[in-house]
């Protein structure tokens, strides 16, 4: 399983964003439905390693550490996707992916492209998130730019 990352704070918390992706992580392994999670982002703004944030935020919570892998090249979500496609092309896996709903189907679209099938699982919401809505907005340009990639690649493979 994949847990995409989102922004930690200077103080190490985690955001509403990621705190309620890192939450379903944890209950999706605890409910023994995946055996390893990947935890993918990188240092963000605020100059704390994302991963390393969520690895204690899983641990804390009862997942080993060694039932953890760390993604610390996961910038966005292409990064993200080319990381764990090679991961998962050694393991020979199928794929979970978490992250918010509206952020979903972006990422099916960016693993189609890169050639592999994955299963999305949406974050649970603890709190509303008041940038929502300018999360969707920003979600619907990228959506199409990732629809025309994965059109893409079907067509190249077709020729």
């Amino acid at each position: 399983m994949v847990v995409l990352g989102a922004r930690v704070f200077e103080n190490g918390a985690l955001s509403t964003s990621l705190a309620d992706r890192m939450a379903t992580g944890v209950e999706l392994y605890q409910a023994g439905l995946v055996d390893t999670m990947v935890l993918s982002g990188a240092r963000g703004a605020s100059g704390i390693d994302e991963p390393a944030a969520m690895r204690d935020y899983a641990v804390g919570r009862g997942v080993p550490a060694d039932a953890i892998v760390l993604d610390h090249k996961g910038v966005d979500t292409d990064a993200t996707v080319r990381e764990t496609v090679a991961l998962t092309a050694r393991t020979g896996r199928r794929l979970l992916v978490v992250s918010q709903g509206y952020h979903l189907p972006r990422v099916k679209l960016a693993y189609r492209a890169a050639g592999l099938d994955v299963r999305t699982v949406p974050a649970t919401t603890s709190l509303p998130i008041p940038k929502t809505p300018y999360f969707i907005v920003r979600e619907i340009p990228a959506f199409w730019t990732y629809m025309v990639r994965a059109w893409m690649r079907d067509v190249l493979q077709e020729a």
